[in-house]
C-alpha cells in the first residue's frame, strides 16, 4: 500500500505558503474568507491542534515514563494556542504558532528516538515544519 502521509503533510503546507505569498503581495483580504492574517491564524490553529492531538493519542498506546508528559504537553499546547488565538495581536500570534510548531516537531523527534515514529515520517515532518516556519516568518515580516 502506498503511504499517503507524505503527500498530505506537504499539501498541508500550501495554505501557509499561499497566505505568506498573499501578504507579501499586499493582499489584505480574501473574498468570503476575510483577512489574510485571520485565515492564516485559523489554519495554523487547526493544524497545530491536530498535531498536538496526535501526540495525545500516542500517550494512550505507549508505556514509558514520559507518557504522562506527552499528554500534558499536548493539552497545554492546545489551550495556550486557543487563548493566544483569542487574545494576541496577529504578529504575536504568528510567533506563538512558530514556537508551537517547533515544539511539536521536537516532540515528534523524541517519539522517533523512542521507536514510535518512523524515520520516513520524521523526515517529512521536518520538511513540512521547515516550510511552515518559513511561511510564518515571511508572514510576520509582511504584516
Amino acid at each position: 500500500m502506498t503511504r499517503v502521509y507524505p503527500y498530505l503533510a506537504l499539501a498541508g503546507t500550501i495554505p501557509f505558503a499561499f497566505c505568506a505569498t498573499s501578504l507579501v503581495l499586499g493582499v489584505e483580504d480574501f473574498p468570503v474568507l476575510g483577512s489574510v492574517d485571520h485565515v492564516l491564524s485559523s489554519y495554523a490553529l487547526v493544524i497545530s491542534v491536530f498535531l498536538a492531538g496526535s501526540h495525545w493519542g500516542f500517550h494512550l498506546d505507549i508505556q514509558t515514563p514520559w507518557s504522562l508528559w506527552l499528554a500534558l504537553v499536548s493539552n497545554s499546547v492546545v489551550v495556550a494556542l486557543w487563548v493566544g488565538f483569542l487574545t494576541l495581536s496577529p504578529l504575536a500570534l504568528l510567533a506563538t504558532f512558530a514556537a508551537a510548531f517547533a515544539l511539536l516537531v521536537l516532540v515528534d523527534y523524541r517519539l522517533y528516538r523512542n521507536d514510535v515514529l518512523s524515520l520516513g515520517y520524521i523526515r517529512v515532518r521536518g520538511l513540512a515544519t521547515a516550510i511552515v516556519l518559513s511561511a510564518l516568518a515571511v508572514s510576520g515580516l509582511a504584516i
